[in-house]
């Protein structure tokens, strides 16, 4: 038997689908035809089907013919790693998939853990296979399962750690629940928010289709299997040949058009898929290919058939009987003329949209695909239909049926009507201006994204490197809509952001530059604002004042001679200026110009949409300014309320909520609100581990959760959630290397280990004053523990006279150096030092009035002053401030921390005396 190539093999094997089809009569003429098609691989194809017709005549697999097989091996009850396999749920062409449990005694959690296939063995399906956990790993989303682990088994066979999704296919999902239309959309627009997400990080999924798409008990859908998406390779490296778009390995029922010829493949790739997905899920039946059978039968339908119209679908027809229209139509809890009538218009509209044979003639974005959906629900105009004013009036009517039923009586007596009519025309002429806009602006940015995400090649046929491509995509945009220059600087902004977004701020701001250009080349006024009120953000991240006092002087320019400047542009420039005063230390001039940033969005947004893409950065931003001003109750007011909005949109699994998080824990520690830091952190962390699996919260979280116990005292716990952290990721990544060395200098001084301190010291950058002062504590409390009883002291007291600064108040970080200085001269036996010493740190630490009853570190301060007062005989000074140190103590560090403990019992020998 003649050995094949893999890629000869795929060819063949379609090609035997196609003839085993035929009767055996219709097959020499089809041979004969290939023959002159596929010359390099007719003979191989003659003889396979000879192959086959022999096995046929010697009753191959036939009754009574089947030897007696070996019991098939399994890898049930097999270590891999911190799991033990339990069964199979599943084989696919990639590989099989696995049910397993964590077996090293410390957590529990069930994860599914997929091999690769033998089929695909080999450099080319390994490097597929580790592609898809590349693929994985950048993918944090709600909607997508997520991966959890890597590794290579002892034999050699790559696998991935997946989080296990306990659900059903999205089609059998709502059939078994009888999910009406409605619903059944809702439960889309969580697919559809998955692959947007993908799309933002420059990854197209190219295999959507109900198997990979399961949904919870609860209602929440999970996105599976990026086995082949394709992914724009980062730091320089270009694409794999493995993402070309000859690659073979897809689902024939639910491939796009350019699939199938393999064309490059763009965002408009899923957007099909999602339609064929989308089609089915309302119609119960194939767009195309509700006749086709073989993978043949399907490429010739999705190549050359049209859609049928979706509200003709679920009529009686002669491919449709009136008993399966009315069971089709239950699932859907309505009736078959019922369901005709709910997709006639913008349902059949929209799907005829999507599942256009040319790419270029699709929602240019899923993004815009979600948005006309959503549209839809609300009885909204949508970009799929002919823009008429009799369209739009007749959604205005449906969405406001009493109110229009009224003002209908009103308008037969009163004699304005006409300029009613001329009112509401001028507004759907706006609203369609706005529509037309937008749907070009999203046709602008697919051009871009199809050459970045695109298998683009230079003259040489060498693949393009990063820049190359961004050099590319904006020449195709220059090119694309020259005549629309406002359309080009508008889309360069927003291109922008993804590299600002990923730490390339030299390649953002030199986007912004040529978009600047552009704008004044055409007198383009409010894109010269917003492009150069980017670029201020940009420089004020880096402190390059300078370059950005320049780049606001022309946006407040521009600004100042645009007759209509959107507010998107007005929110974007006073957000630049204002993040600009705060990095040059003047908070409190940023903090009115960030309040009516905030002002301004949520009135542009409305209160029933607070999770605008600009709200979170706006909120955060605000809250930082706040603090820096020393307003720090206020800040964590703004940072609680983002986390809960945050976390009623589903972020709470996400890298995005613990990034808030931080900040509002750093927020609290100043405030001395220890225990209510790591009470947050800890709800987190129990919710991802709900999500994820046992002990499979992200590095970043669980770091943050042992600085919680950190400055909770609890050592052993801090040790071991902040060295699981940091075996869970390499040093760098996670966002949590910039905490290491003061974070385990401190942990390892309070476990008296001050040589492993010292080394961590060394290692805190020198980036501000506050870490100045860090490391002069380190420093100071290694020398104590090195039993340099004078030297420590004497080298605290004078940091914290340098870092005291001249403003009316000492600033908050000195609160701990000054309990450390006064905790050592009450221990040298200097009361009265020790005295002064407290009652600093406690002015330090009591921010506002609210942290003297609540801070831990005023606590801890009144603690020491209670027993320096004490030895100097001062009973009922002693027992006063006792108290107090127990009412801040219970609620800073909890009832019955050992220091809260130590305050009641010192108390209670005052009381006593």
């Amino acid at each position: 038997m003649t050995r094949f190539s893999q890629p000869e093999w795929a060819t063949l094997s379609r090609l035997l689908d196609e003839v085993l089809e035929l009767p055996a009569e219709a097959r020499p003429a089809w041979l004969a035809e290939r023959r002159r098609s596929h010359p390099e691989l007719a003979d191989q194809l003659v003889e396979l089907v000879n192959r086959e017709g022999q096995l046929e005549r010697d009753g191959f697999l036939g009754e009574g013919q089947s030897p007696a097989l070996p019991p098939v091996s399994t890898l049930a009850g097999q270590s891999l790693g911190a799991y033990i396999l339990e069964r199979p749920l599943g084989q696919g062409g990639m590989g099989s998939v696995w049910l397993a449990r964590r077996n090293d005694g410390r957590f529990e959690g069930v994860a599914a853990i997929k091999f690769l296939s033998l089929a695909v063995a080999g450099p080319a399906g390994e490097a597929r296979f580790r592609r898809e956990g590349s693929v994985l790993a950048r993918l944090t989303h709600p909607n997508i399962a997520r991966l959890l682990d890597a590794g290579v088994t002892p034999a050699g066979q790559p696998y991935l750690v997946l989080e296990h999704v306990d659900g059903l296919p999205l089609d059998a999902w709502c059939d078994a629940h009888r999910l009406p239309i409605e619903g059944r959309l809702r439960l889309f627009e969580q697919v559809l928010a998955a692959v947007a997400h993908a799309h933002d990080n420059f990854v197209v999924h190219r295999d959507i289709k109900p198997a990979n798409i399961l949904v919870t008990e609860d209602g929440t859908v999970k996105l599976l299997d990026f086995g082949i998406a394709k992914l724009l390779e980062e730091g320089g490296r270009a694409p794999s040949p493995l993402t070309g778009s000859h690659e073979a390995v897809l689902t024939f029922e639910y491939a796009a058009p350019e699939q199938i010829r393999g064309d490059p493949i763009s965002a408009a790739t899923d957007v099909y898929s999602l339609g064929v997905v989308l089609y089915q899920l309302l119609a119960g039946r194939h767009p195309t290919g509700a006749e086709a059978h073989t993978p043949a039968e399907h490429v010739v339908a999705i190549l050359n058939t049209d859609p049928g119209q979706l509200s003709r679908a679920v009529t009686p027809s002669a491919a449709l009987s009136r008993q399966a229209a009315e069971r089709l139509a239950a699932a859907r809890a309505a009736s078959p003329d019922k369901l005709s009538r709910i997709f006639a218009g913008d349902l059949d509209n929209i799907l005829a949209r999507a599942l256009r044979k040319n790419s270029a003639e699709r929602y240019p974005t899923v993004r815009a695909f979600a948005d006309d959906i959503e549209h839809y629900l609300a009885n909204e105009p949508v970009s799929a239909r002919p823009d008429a004013w009799s369209y739009r009036t007749g959604k205005f009517i449906r969405r406001h049926r009493v109110g229009v039923a009224s003002a209908a009586v009103v308008l037969l007596i009163l004699i304005g009507a006409t300029v009613m009519t001329a009112l509401q025309a001028r507004e759907a002429r706006r609203q369609r201006d706005g529509a037309l806009r937008e749907v070009r602006r999203q046709q602008a940015m697919n051009s871009v994204q199809k050459v970045l995400a695109g298998d683009a090649r230079g003259p040489d046929g060498r693949q393009l490197l990063p820049a190359e491509r961004i050099g590319l995509a904006l020449r195709v945009l220059k090119g694309g809509f020259r005549t629309e220059p406002w359309l080009v600087a508008e889309v360069m902004a927003d291109l922008s952001g993804n590299f600002y977004e990923n730490g390339d701020r030299e390649t953002q701001r030199s986007i912004l530059a040529q978009a600047q250009r552009m704008a004044r080349d055409d007198h383009l006024l409010p894109q010269l604002a917003l492009a150069s009120c980017l670029r201020v953000y940009s420089f004020a991240y880096d402190d390059v004042f300078d370059s950005a006092a320049t780049d606001l002087a022309e946006a407040k320019s521009a600004m100042a001679q645009s007759r209509d400047l959107p507010g998107e542009i007005e929110i974007a420039c006073l957000d630049a200026e204002g993040q600009l005063l705060v990095e040059k230390g003047e908070p409190d001039s940023a903090i009115p110009l960030l309040t009516r940033a905030v002002q301004r969005l949520d009135a542009e947004a409305g209160a029933s949409a607070p999770l605008t893409t600009d709200r979170p950065q706006l909120l955060n931003d605000l809250a930082q300014a706040l603090r820096a001003a020393g307003r720090i109750r206020e800040a964590s007011e703004y940072q609680r309320g983002l986390i809960r909005d945050l976390d009623a949109a589903g972020y709470a699994t996400t890298e995005v909520l613990p990034n808030a998080l931080s900040f509002l824990i750093a927020s609290l520690k100043d405030l001395g609100e220890v225990a209510t830091a790591e009470s947050l952190a800890a709800g987190v962390v129990r919710e991802q581990e709900a999500v994820n699996g046992a002990g499979q919260a992200s590095a970043f979280m669980g770091f943050t959760l042992g600085i919680g116990h950190l400055r909770l005292e609890r050592l052993d716990s801090a040790d071991f959630w902040i060295a699981r952290a940091m075996r869970d990721t390499t040093e760098g990544a996670g966002g949590i290397s910039y905490w290491i060395p003061p974070t385990l200098a401190q942990l390892r001084l309070d476990q008296h280990r001050p040589q492993e301190a010292g080394g961590f010291i060394a290692r805190i950058p020198h980036a501000s004053r506050a870490h100045e002062m860090l490391i002069d504590l380190y420093q100071a409390r290694k020398h104590r523990e090195e039993r340099d009883s004078a030297g420590a002291p004497l080298l605290l007291e004078n940091a914290i006279r340098k870092n005291s600064g001249t403003g009316p108040r000492l600033p908050p970080d000195l609160a701990l150096p000054l309990i450390f200085a006064a905790q050592w001269r009450l221990e040298d036996r200097d009361p009265h030092g020790a005295d002064s010493l407290a009652r600093r740190a406690r002015e330090a630490a009591a921010v506002d009035s609210l942290a003297l009853t609540r801070s831990a570190f005023v606590g801890r301060a009144e603690l020491i002053l209670a027993e320096a007062m004490a030895r100097e005989n001062d009973s009922a000074g002693a027992r006063t401030a006792a108290e107090r140190a127990i009412v801040a103590l219970s609620h800073g560090f909890s009832a019955d921390h050992p220091r809260t403990l130590q305050a009641i019992a010192l108390r209670d020998s005052l009381t006593r005396k």
